[in-house]
């Protein structure tokens, strides 16, 4: 299938999980990487090759991180798949530090963002500790324009009360 469809993402995600069922790691990590490389949607494949190297090599985890980030800077999704590769690594502050950047420059995706909040709860992580978009303390203009676009009357907490 990777032959007949060099360019989509699929056949290399799916090669991948067929190898690592069959414990071929090593085939199964070079399908990801190929998938990468070859495919202008793939997403899902540093998704898939995020959670091998959480598994198997952790170490590999932080260089894909750091490959990502100087490879993909034109990423249609660089923010949003940036973030979930922290989450993957475990780390959340840094996930946490992209979506609030996202949220204070008036992205139009707020909601989906404040949404992607909600893998915190797990760890007891108020989502206001990490963006703080229910309390009023000097947020960027923009900010203010698009929570009240979206929260109409509800408004925010008032930092001095």
């Amino acid at each position: 299938m990777v032959n007949k469809f060099p360019d989509k993402d699929v056949p290399y995600a799916t090669a991948g999980n067929i190898f690592i069922l069959k414990n071929d790691f090593q085939k199964a990590e070079k399908y990801f990487t190929d998938g990468i490389k070859n495919c202008t949607d793939n997403t899902d494949l540093y998704l898939k090759l995020a959670h091998f190297y959480k598994r198997s090599n952790p170490d590999k985890l932080d260089k894909l991180i750091e490959k990502f980030k100087i490879d993909e800077k034109e990423h249609d999704d660089y923010n949003s798949l940036l973030a979930k590769l922290y989450i993957i690594a475990d780390k959340k502050g840094e996930a946490g530090k992209i979506y609030s950047k996202q949220i204070e420059k008036g992205n139009q995706n707020y909601f989906a963002i404040k949404s992607s909040f909600e893998m915190f709860k797990k760890d007891n992580i108020r989502i206001n500790a990490i963006s703080p978009g229910g309390i009023l303390d000097n947020q960027p203009e923009i900010f203010l324009e698009q929570y009240k676009k979206r929260c109409g009357t509800k408004g925010m907490i008032d930092s001095r009360d």
